[in-house]
């Protein structure tokens, strides 16, 4: 359900969505300046949107399922293109699971690495325990970081817990600039 107005400069969209068992609701207000020039505000709430049943719709195979999210987010942003857009988008973002998710093979094998000794040790581990690799149980996840500037900074605000391997990030991403450090 996508409620969309537009007068002459301005745009404000209601927008909300089913997806799968959760529901997004989100809210877009926006002005366009007869220079060219967009600024917009961009808030949404989410619950229970299932993370791998959106990488599944978008014909990406083997990597997550399940994984039910909270989402809950407020950015702003101004320029006269996406890259300008993104240079300048700035908010708080938070994301953070409410119930267990699986790992598949493909994220797996990014996770633990695919060189041959990491694959040859896995293998044999696999035969005298019983566990399979192909598929790790998340217990949680989170990511909660604020944009500044089209910065994401992070010590600690994204963080993955598994029976397996536990992982927190630390680093930045620069929207403006594509980079990561």
């Amino acid at each position: 359900d996508v409620k969309l107005k537009v007068k002459a400069h301005k745009v404000h969209a209601d927008i909300s969505l089913g997806i799968g068992a959760g529901k997004l609701k989100a809210v877009l207000n926006s002005d366009i300046y007869k220079n060219g020039m967009y600024d917009a505000a961009f808030a949404a709430v989410g619950n229970d949107v299932y993370v791998g049943e959106i990488i599944n719709q978008v014909d990406v195979k083997n990597i997550l399922s399940g994984l039910p999210v909270h989402i809950d987010l407020f950015v702003k942003a101004r320029g006269k293109d996406m890259s300008e857009i993104m240079q300048t988008i700035t908010g708080p973002v938070l994301v953070y699971s409410t119930d267990r998710g699986f790992a598949h093979a493909d994220l797996v094998e990014y996770m633990y690495g695919g060189d041959f000794l990491t694959t040859l040790r896995h293998s044999v581990e696999d035969m005298f325990t019983g566990n399979k690799r192909d598929m790790i149980e998340i217990d949680s996840a989170i990511v909660n970081v604020k944009l500044r500037d089209g910065l994401i900074e992070t010590q600690n605000g994204v963080a993955v817990q598994t029976k397996v391997i536990n992982m927190r990030l630390a680093g930045s991403l620069d929207l403006g600039k594509e980079k990561i450090q």
